[in-house]
Parts: structure tokens; C-alpha cells; sequence
């Protein structure tokens, strides 16, 4: 009868597993609701076309791609005034938070209608991203991966 001490021990383990927050395979702590909180934030923004929702949820470090965050502000309320419509659905994939920085990767599906001086047209991207965060006095902040 070695089963029953085998299959107690694997009990044992599973149970003493990380919480997981349900439906994902993402660690359920305060500071990865935090992060996802944050992400919340940029969704939101990004559908509202609000510059200043989504540079509230940007570290004035911010740099990627050869962009600061001034020319970032400079930029978004360029980039938003040509759409119309905004409509981002954000897939977390994974949260990997150490000490004060933290990865996110997601994947993403974004539909959005375009006004262009030739006329509207909708466009869709999807792809894999990662962004990268720094909790900054407290509150994280996005610093590279728009």
C-alpha cells in the first residue's frame, strides 16, 4: 500500500503550490494585482484616445525605440486625434515582478478606425509585447514597451 503515502504527498505539494489568480497562471499577489491594475489603467486610456489618462500611467524615464517620455507627450495627442475609434483587448500572458521592476507580457489585439484626409479606414494589429515597469514613490510606471 505505498500509494496512499505517494498520492498524500502529492496532495501536499499541489496544495502548497502559489495562489494563482483564477484563470491564469499569473502568481496571485498585491503587487501583481498592482501591475495589472496599471494595465488597466493603459487600456483604458488607449480606447478613451486620452494622452493624458496614458501618460499618467508613463515614468518620466520612460524610453524605447528612441523615444523619450517628452517626445512621447508630444506625440499622443497626434497619434489620437487621427482615430476614431479605439477598441484594445490585452491578453496577459505573464507578470514577473522583482523587487521594484517588473515584466508584463501580453498579447494584443487592437482595432481602431482612422481618420485620414482621404477618408476613414479601419486597421487591426495584433502581436506579442512586453512592457517594462519600475515602481516609482510607490506607484508603478510603465519605463519601456508602448
Amino acid at each position: 500500500m505505498r500509494i496512499l503515502p505517494s498520492l498524500s504527498l502529492c496532495v501536499l505539494a499541489t496544495a502548497c503550490g502559489p495562489k494563482l489568480i483564477p484563470n491564469t497562471q499569473i502568481a496571485d499577489t498585491p503587487e501583481t494585482h498592482a501591475v495589472l491594475e496599471l494595465v488597466g489603467r493603459y487600456r483604458t486610456a488607449v480606447e478613451a484616445r486620452n494622452p493624458e489618462g496614458l501618460l499618467a500611467v508613463v515614468s518620466h524615464n520612460y524610453f524605447d525605440k528612441n523615444l523619450d517620455y517628452t517626445a512621447l507627450a508630444g506625440e499622443l495627442p497626434k497619434k489620437f486625434a487621427l482615430v476614431k475609434i479605439d477598441k484594445l483587448d490585452l491578453e496577459v500572458k505573464n507578470v514577473t515582478v522583482k523587487n521594484d521592476e517588473a515584466l508584463v507580457d501580453v498579447y494584443y489585439i487592437e482595432h481602431y478606425l482612422l481618420a485620414l484626409p482621404s477618408g476613414e479606414t479601419w486597421q487591426q494589429r495584433s502581436d506579442d509585447s512586453r512592457f517594462t515597469l519600475r515602481r516609482e514613490e510607490g506607484a508603478w510606471k510603465i519605463v519601456a514597451g508602448l
